[in-house]
Order: structure tokens, then sequence, then C-alpha cells
């Protein structure tokens, strides 16, 4: 399995770039990295899963995750779970900096 997760604030988010990377211009190199986008009830995740269940799933599962929250605000926090689990093979966690820029720039 290989392909992009989103986290539950940033499915929205997620979904326009799949759209972006599938369409004509972007098709040949998605279709060549074999990708598909999940959903956590595609993989077994409820969406009340905490931050360190879902990164371990990602690299279980060979999935990268797109997040727009990757805080330290408690033991199994994300960026918390990065700092500790984190080797030099994990796949990386991309995180959207400012969600309503996204949403308004193309750019």
């Amino acid at each position: 399995m290989r392909g992009l997760l989103a986290d539950a604030n940033s499915i929205g988010e997620v979904e326009y770039l799949v759209h972006l990377m599938q369409a004509k211009s972007w098709s040949d190199i998605w279709n060549a990295l074999g990708f598909a986008l999940f959903h956590f009830d595609d993989i077994g995740l409820a969406a009340s899963s905490t931050d360190a269940e879902i990164w371990h799933a990602c690299q279980a599962k060979e999935l990268l995750l797109i997040t727009d929250n990757r805080n330290r605000e408690c033991d199994d926090s994300l960026e918390a779970t990065i700092r500790t689990h984190n080797a030099a093979t994990s796949l990386p966690v991309f995180t959207i900096g400012n969600r309503n820029r996204f949403r308004a720039s193309r750019s």
C-alpha cells in the first residue's frame, strides 16, 4: 500500500491536491507513483485515533500523512511522536502551514 492519508482536519485540502495531481498535466506522475488517497476508515483508524496511532499506521502502511496540526501538546501528539519514534527510514509528514492561505491562493 502506498499513498496519502489526510488527517481529520485536512481532508478537503488533500482531496483537492489529489484532484490536481490526477489532472492531465500531472496524471502520468501520479500513476507512475502508484499512489492512492486513503481515509481513516480505509486503514482501520477511527476519527478519535491519537496522533501516535495515526503516525504509526502511516509508517506501517507506507502512507504519507498530510496534516495542518503538528503540535506538541501531549506525549502522544504528532510532534512528540515524531521526535520519539522517527528514524532515517521513516516516511515524512507534510504540514499545511496555513489552511486559509492554501484555500485562497493557488500559488
